[in-house]
């Protein structure tokens, strides 16, 4: 799954790096070490970074973690917010078929009717968007699951 899409370019210029277009590529200068020509490359299509001279790299989330001494866990909040695992379900949702779109929608409306009030139904919603996102469960073994749970009341 993919991440929800970060400018990098714009993140690095956030940060006060000047950035200059090289072929397809940007570069600037590398703030992991003391740097006089921009070895920094920046790769928007895969929101990532390599440095050609301290060979220090990764995605977007890295730099932001090393520029700031932060966790990457913490970048990652930082980037995409606290609710992380929802708003990449959310920015990646065109690239999921129908019949898990139909289950993805189901689902949330079921989580805004009955979290609140019954906070256990929550502890399956990770497994449930696991299964639905990455094994073939179909709709019938989808609505059995929902069923059950709605049971478990």
């Amino acid at each position: 799954m993919v991440k929800s899409k970060i400018d990098i370019i714009k993140l690095v210029k956030s940060y006060g790096f000047d950035v200059e277009m090289k072929g397809t590529n940007y570069f600037c200068l590398c703030p992991f070490h003391p740097d006089k020509s921009p070895s920094l490359c920046l790769y928007p299509e895969t929101n990532s970074f390599y440095c050609f001279s301290c060979n220090t790299g990764g995605p977007i989330e890295k730099f932001v973690a090393k520029v700031e001494n932060i966790s990457s866990r913490e970048a990652i909040k930082r980037i995409y917010g606290d609710n992380y695992e929802f708003n990449k379900l959310r920015n990646d949702i065109d690239t999921v078929e129908l019949d898990k779109k139909y289950m993805l929608d189901r689902l949330a409306v079921k989580i805004r009717n009955r979290a609140y009030n019954h906070p256990e139904f929550v502890e399956h919603i990770p497994s449930l968007v696991s299964k639905i996102l990455y094994q073939d469960i179909d709709l019938l073994k989808f609505n059995s699951i929902i069923k059950g749970l709605d049971k478990a009341e």
